[in-house]
């Protein structure tokens, strides 16, 4: 409330959205509270998000793009992808999850264009059999949050992870955190439910809060 009050002058003058205002809010709070890393997710696309405003970050991430939001984003992957490249910045490290073709294509343009080094799945790592492999690490993953797409997930974190060798995280501190991971409202299986008696037999109630 008392960082909210401070900056509403410039909102108000600025007509920002919600989405922008939220963001100008939480830069103002990381400021006063540093942090050793600090992970944004971008809100719609890229290239015009408000978290893009970051000019030099330590490494930019892509995860698997689909359609999404396609009123601004475009109505085909390449368009969507272009809008997600603008992540990529100027000799940043970039890592790069699943990708379609259409989408990888664009993408290899753009961090070409910028000279920076991609870390994609399917080329400097991948995951097989349940493990994260690259050329330095091999790890089994064993996600604890639901669903076969936890495994590319989790592997992401770790390719991540070797692209900021200034942190010294170990393969025990990485299957650790993914095998302790919590995500409440994301495919969570609900036991013990008011509901649960409403289900026919053999069948599993779960809370999800996805959006798209």
């Amino acid at each position: 409330e008392r960082l909210l009050r401070h900056i509403a002058p410039v909102l108000s003058s600025q007509s920002a959205t919600f989405f922008e205002a939220t963001t100008a809010l939480a830069f103002l709070a990381f400021s006063e509270k540093p942090a050793d890393i600090l992970l944004l997710e971008t809100g719609m696309g890229g290239r015009l998000d408000a978290t893009n405003v970051l000019e030099r970050p330590a490494l930019t991430a892509i995860t698997p793009i689909s359609f999404d939001h396609t009123e601004y984003l475009g109505n085909t992957l390449e368009k969507i992808a272009a809008e997600k490249a603008g992540i990529i910045k100027r000799g940043v490290p970039c890592v790069i999850g699943r990708q379609a073709p259409q989408a990888a294509q664009v993408l290899d343009g753009k961090a070409s264009e910028l000279q920076a080094s991609l870390f994609r799945l399917g080329h400097e790592w991948k995951v097989e059999a349940g493990r994260y492999i690259s050329a330095t690490r091999n790890i089994a993953l064993k996600p604890a949050l639901a669903g076969t797409h936890q495994f590319d997930n989790a592997a992401t974190a770790v390719a991540c992870i070797e692209q900021l060798p200034q942190f010294s995280i170990s393969d025990e501190h990485i299957a650790r955190g993914i095998a302790s991971a919590n995500w409440p409202a994301r495919l969570q299986p609900l036991s013990a439910h008011p509901y649960q008696h409403l289900l026919p037999a053999g069948m599993q109630l779960f809370l999800d809060g996805g959006h798209n």
